[in-house]
């Protein structure tokens, strides 16, 4: 699967701008942190470069990479555009999916779902294990290796709220055809798409570590709350892999 096309389809752009309801639970993401890299040029060899990233690093790099996709992905994002979190919806093949939305329009753009070949794309996913028990456990993302590391307990109705600690990993990249990180580090690299062949990134960053978690529940739906992810990990910068995220944070809310 992979970016790089000419034009949007009218019909696919149509899909994305009709709107999706938020839940309450919905969660809207900042990002932060730094990349270090290794560069070379006419007059430096191996030397090692640090820049930051933040909300408007991740939003304009999706944004270009989505005005170019195919496969009726092409789009146009908002100036002003919002990446939200739902934590309990599918996107059709993982619970919990990332999306663009904005403040007057209603427009909305699913960062992962399928394409119309029915291919599997994700330009972002928050891969996690969370253990609450009374059967409302969230194995976010491509859970696996982050099996839950803790216990919240709701009530028997499925309300109440919830705080602890998990192990968890997020990665957002240019290359929608890229994903499952987590279980397999080397598609960072090269990806055999079992749709499109061999896919590439050329931009993309990588936090895994600790994620606090703090939600509130109704009636088994979550309707407020955070997780905040702070960690390392490894990174793309403009097509070189000798890349780390040193620091980095993630929150939604």
């Amino acid at each position: 699967m992979k970016k790089l096309a000419m034009f949007a389809v009218a019909a696919a752009a149509l899909v994305f701008a009709a709107g999706k309801v938020e839940a309450a639970g919905d969660l809207v993401l900042t990002i932060s942190g730094s990349v270090q890299y290794q560069y070379s040029s006419s007059i430096t060899v191996g030397k090692t470069k640090t820049v930051s990233f933040s909300n408007a690093t991740i939003y304009n790099m999706l944004s270009n990479s989505i005005a170019n996709e195919s496969n009726g992905l092409a789009a146009t994002l908002p100036a002003k555009g919002i990446i939200k979190y739902d934590p309990e919806d599918s996107d059709g093949k993982t619970t919990g999916f990332f999306y663009v939305t904005d403040k007057t329009n209603g427009f909305y753009y699913p960062l992962s779902g399928y394409d119309n070949n029915s291919a599997y794309y994700s330009f972002m996913e928050l891969d996690a294990y969370i253990i609450i028990t009374n059967g409302y456990d969230l194995d976010l993302g491509f859970g696996y290796p982050y099996d839950g590391s803790a216990n919240y307990t709701l009530n028997a109705a499925g309300s109440g709220s919830l705080s602890g600690k998990d192990t968890a990993m997020l990665f957002v990249h240019d290359n929608p055809y890229v994903y499952d990180l987590s279980e397999s580090p080397n598609n960072l690299y090269e990806y055999d798409n079992p749709d499109y062949g061999s896919e590439y990134i050329y931009n993309a960053f990588e936090i895994q570590g600790l994620m606090t978690v703090s939600l509130t529940y109704k009636t088994g739906s979550i309707n407020g709350g955070s997780l905040s992810l702070t960690g390392v990990g490894n990174a793309m910068v403009n097509g070189q892999d000798q890349a780390s995220v040193i620091s980095g944070k993630a929150s939604l809310k």
